[in-house]
């Protein structure tokens, strides 16, 4: 259920996100839009101002009250570069336009750059020509710019976004991990305490107890001694763990032969290493929980009878564990799902087994890594647990 939530919650989320994108994408679009109708516009005055300055320099029109309303048009380009040269390319007159972009040095290029944009216009058949050269005006061409800009922002957005997400979902995940942890530690110690002082009191009463009651008593220590284990467990989970170098194939052994006698006779184990005695640095506590975690898992998918292998390998500058079940096993889509939290292949399960193993074994151990190696429905699923070692280290493997 919690897991549902969890899983519900990032999506709202998700779905936020997406309703700014498309914000953001209509913007874009509609400035594009905008954008196009004022270069049509700007398009229809260049017309106009062509035009105007063709007939009041050929003199077609003679009427003064028109010159005049010609002049004024042409006087009112106060933005739209124009450049006016003869047929041999000498400028005659040049307007909103920097002098650099018209001395003789540059002049060519400016021509050839307006020529891109817009056909030159030709003012009279005669020898004495001249030609219009032009273009849109700064402003025009920084709204393309800016268009462009905009796309630029969405993309950093969308970057942002995504990290912004994934930051706050795996915030999220840290502090339902914790929270949950520190619940757990604390609701299993109330009754662990009354516990403990109830078998204190039975040992105190029944001094001359009975064999069926001194068994009782040394069978609910252990229970309580469990109890404690497992609290211990879930208060590391909330605060970062001690590691001290432990000797992993030892430890590894004492989880194995303690799940022996709490699961089905059915199931056979197999153990293996290439040394007696590897230093790995790890928190023993945590480091047993995430292996029974994985042995667990693979006890449910061979459904209570076949055999365990678990090997471990030192390979200098890397210690692996392979554990190998005999179970249906999964199709590659799912080697990575099955460690994401509120994800669960077993009917009714919760999902926080395998990724509170990868959060062990990859947060609270450096350089650890725990992935599905293979898995296919003949050859069972190969977990691997890796701990990179740092090879400067003398005391990383010890005999």
């Amino acid at each position: 259920m919690i897991g549902r939530f969890f899983i519900s919650k990032t999506y709202n989320k998700c779905y936020g996100f997406l309703i700014v994108l498309l914000i953001v994408i209509m913007t874009i679009f509609t400035f594009k839009g905008l954008v196009e109708q004022l270069k049509q516009k700007e398009e229809k005055n260049i017309k106009n101002y062509i035009q105007a300055l063709e007939l009041f320099i050929t003199s077609k029109v003679t009427d003064n009250k028109v010159r005049l309303f010609l002049l004024d048009i042409i006087l009112s380009n106060q933005t739209m570069p124009i450049v006016v040269v003869d047929k041999e390319k000498k400028m005659r007159i040049y307007k909103n336009i920097p002098t650099y972009r018209v001395n003789q040095k540059n002049l060519e290029r400016t021509l050839k750059y307006m020529k891109s944009i817009y056909e030159p216009t030709k003012l009279n058949p005669s020898e004495k020509a001249l030609y219009i050269y032009y273009e849109n005006y700064s402003f025009l061409d920084k709204l393309r710019f800016y268009s462009i800009i905009l796309i630029f922002i969405l993309v950093l957005f969308s970057f942002y976004s995504y990290w912004y997400l994934y930051t706050l979902k795996k915030a999220e995940k840290d502090h339902l991990w914790v929270g949950m942890s520190k619940e757990t530690a604390h609701q299993i110690g109330t009754p662990l305490s009354a516990l403990i002082g109830w078998v204190e009191l039975l040992k105190t009463e029944h001094k001359d107890h009975t064999t069926m009651t001194a068994i009782a008593i040394q069978e609910m220590e252990k229970d309580i001694k469990r109890l404690e284990y497992i609290a211990e467990r879930f208060s590391k989970i909330g605060s970062q763990p001690e590691l001290s170098y432990q000797n992993i194939v030892k430890v590894t052994k004492q989880i194995i032969e303690y799940l022996k006698h709490r699961i089905s006779a059915n199931i056979h184990f197999q153990f293996e290493s290439n040394k007696e005695k590897i230093l790995v640095p790890l928190n023993e506590i945590l480091y047993g929980w995430a292996i029974e975690n994985v042995l667990k898992n693979s006890v449910d998918a061979m459904r209570n009878k076949g055999t365990i292998s678990v090997k471990v390998t030192d390979k200098k500058d890397k210690v692996e564990i392979d554990i190998k079940d005999q179970g249906k096993g999964m199709p590659p889509s799912k080697f990575r799902r099955i460690f994401e939290a509120g994800y669960s292949t077993k009917k009714g399960g919760w999902g926080y087994g395998l990724p509170l193993t990868k959060r062990i074994i990859e947060k609270y151990h450096p350089k650890g890594k725990i992935f599905v190696d293979n898995s296919g429905k003949t050859k069972g699923t190969t977990t691997r647990i890796i701990f990179h070692l740092d090879p400067q280290n003398q005391y990383s493997t010890l005999f």
